[in-house]
Formats: C-alpha cells, structure tokens, sequence
C-alpha cells in the first residue's frame, strides 16, 4: 500500500497526501504513516483497531502472531503528520479506547492529533458520518 501511495504521489505530486481508512484499512493507514515517515501529511482513521493485541483480546478472537499494530509504529510518527480518528461512540467492535490510546500516545510524542467520537454512532455507521469528509477536508486544506 505504502509503494503505491508514493507512486501515486510522484505522478501527480499533490500538495498534500491523507490516507483515509477505515477498520482495517484504518489499522493500515496508522501503520504506513509509522513506517514511511513523511510520505503521508495527515490521516484520517475511522473505528482504528489501532492495538492489535487488545482488540483481539477484548473482541475474544485468537491472537494473530504476524501482524503489524498501529500501537508499534506510533514513535515513528513524525510530528509534521496530522491525524484524525473518528470512532462511533456505540461501535462493540473497534471500541473507542482503542484510538483516544493510539491519539494519546501520538500527543505525547507530539504529533498533532485528536479523537473524535461519534455520538451513537456503530462500526460501519461511523465511516458515513459527516465528521469524516470534514476530517479530511481539514487535513487536506490546512
């Protein structure tokens, strides 16, 4: 994903680059912006499962040895990369806790970031919220 994003981005050199992913590919947005510093500008990630190991825990599911988790790469975050993450407040699947840790962590670090709960809102409910094409909005305008 990361090798295509930066193609994509020599060919028709945006201004700005902000990955948008929800879920899984939100997981896998928060992994690229950890592993390939600079190539993203900002990234907005809806009902991010962004600790692998305790959402498989909290979810009851058996633990997947191989994979990457957001929570590993969040130190590799540069602070010139901002991030939005969006969870519904009512989503039983990649419960909020799982980003407001991930953002707090990328603050910390000082990465601008912030969690936006959606009010209500469950796993896939959230993804459709008016908050997420204003997230992206903000980060590829500003």
């Amino acid at each position: 994903m990361a090798g295509v994003v930066a193609k994509l981005k020599e060919a028709y050199k945006p201004q700005r680059v902000v990955l948008l992913g929800h879920s899984g590919g939100a997981a896998t947005s928060a992994i690229i912006i950890g592993r390939h510093p600079g190539l993203a500008d900002g990234a907005v990630l809806v009902a991010c499962p962004c600790h692998i190991d305790d959402w498989r825990n909290a979810t009851n599911r058996r633990p997947w040895t191989a994979s990457e988790s957001p929570h590993r790469w969040a130190d590799k975050v540069p602070p010139t990369t901002k991030v939005i993450a969006i969870t519904g407040s009512a989503d039983d699947n990649t419960y909020p806790g799982l980003a407001q840790d991930y953002v707090r962590r990328l603050t910390e670090k000082g990465v601008t970031a912030r969690f936006e709960p959606i009010a209500g809102a469950n796993h896939n409910a959230a993804f459709r919220a008016p908050q997420v094409e204003a997230a992206v909005i903000e980060l590829a305008t500003k």
